[in-house]
């Protein structure tokens, strides 16, 4: 078999089990979790962007890439690729492992292999999962990877999943959790602006874009004293 016969069935083969695997997760949580999804209008399945969420629990990439009609490249950290039945669902959907051990330098190339071929890519800006219900601080540099790869930055919020799939439970738990997802729309910075400008513009509108979805799900951030 030619390398380009084997690259076209392996990507075959990669849409049907995504396909699959974002059919199972929808059905799933639409039943045992009462899933509700809210796109914004403008928003478009296949326009590539640099997906951004926020992050509950393990259940959050399938679910986003139930969102986005698979249309999607995850990146997760490698040893996520030792557990038992998690590492085939990955390949599955066509997760990219990530070591983070290595340089940033390599994550970042990755990233843009990948939107500049055509495909979303999601990220979580706080870098892990929340442990208390809120979100983190976003952490830089997301900004420069869309604005490099030219793509619009699509934020998504994810509610409750952390319900459903606790942090330190190994399996989702059957809680019937109301489990919701909130899809912006791509957001580009405007043109006239610096890159430097760029960047700081689109990291404080994602920044509010977050607060607000937040804001609306969980209600006012309770402060120290």
């Amino acid at each position: 078999m030619s390398k380009n016969k084997e690259r076209s069935y392996g990507h075959l083969a990669h849409l049907i089990t995504n396909s699959l695997v974002v059919f199972t997760t929808y059905f799933c949580l639409l039943i045992l979790y009462s899933l509700r999804m809210h796109r914004h209008p403008k928003f478009k399945a296949k326009q590539t962007c640099l997906v951004v969420a926020n992050h509950r629990s393990f259940m959050d990439p399938p679910l986003i890439g139930a969102a986005m009609n698979g249309h999607v490249t995850y990146m997760a950290r490698h040893s996520l690729w030792k557990v038992p039945g998690l590492s085939m669902l990955l390949d599955m959907v066509g997760a990219v492992p990530v070591d983070r051990s290595k340089p940033a330098l390599d994550t970042f190339r990755l990233m843009l292999g990948h939107l500049n071929s055509g495909r979303s890519v999601l990220m979580f800006p706080e870098g892990t999962r929340t442990r208390d219900g809120f979100m983190g601080p976003l952490l830089e540099g997301f900004t420069m990877i869309a604005r490099r790869a030219k793509v619009p930055i699509l934020p998504v919020y994810v509610h409750n999943t952390d319900g459903a799939w606790p942090l330190g439970s190994p399996l989702p738990l059957a809680t019937f959790a109301n489990v919701q997802v909130l899809v912006g729309h791509p957001i580009e910075a405007p043109k006239q602006l610096s890159n430097v400008e760029q960047d700081k513009w689109l990291y404080n509108y994602i920044e509010k874009w977050f607060a607000l979805a937040e804001k609306n799900y969980l209600g006012e951030r309770p402060t120290d004293g």
